[in-house]
């Protein structure tokens, strides 16, 4: 009961859907006008989460492959003066690395298990 008396002292809630109107230009708006608007970009957060923590689960030659190649944004040419392998063999690793991230988003789509990662053995 206390509670109560002591949120009076502090003023009574208001709806989120009361209308006030501006100071005399005759428009009005909610509460609801001032807060955001739904975000493009949420729904693919989850998929960007789940993404990492597959990259996170591959080898370490793989991994580095992939971080060079879509985060860093070198050419395979590129990766190949750093890593000194052959084209080939970054290629390789690419490809092997993307169908494991491949595979194992799909899995975890049609499971409905976003963000488990599977380990891969090394």
């Amino acid at each position: 009961m206390y509670d109560t008396f002591e949120m009076r002292r502090y003023g009574s809630p208001l709806s989120l859907e009361r209308e006030d109107e501006q100071s005399g230009s005759g428009d009005s708006s909610s509460v609801l006008d001032y807060l955001g608007s739904e975000d493009s970009e949420f729904e693919a957060l989850a998929e960007k989460i789940d993404l990492e923590k597959q990259i996170g689960s591959l080898p370490d030659r793989e991994r580095t492959i992939v971080v060079l190649k879509f985060y860093s944004g070198l050419s395979q040419s590129e990766i190949v003066g750093r890593r000194g392998i052959s084209q080939m063999h970054v290629s390789r690793l690419q490809g092997a690395a993307l169908g494991k991230l491949k595979t194992s988003l799909e899995e975890n789509r049609q499971l409905g298990r976003p963000g488990r990662a599977h380990v891969w053995r090394r």
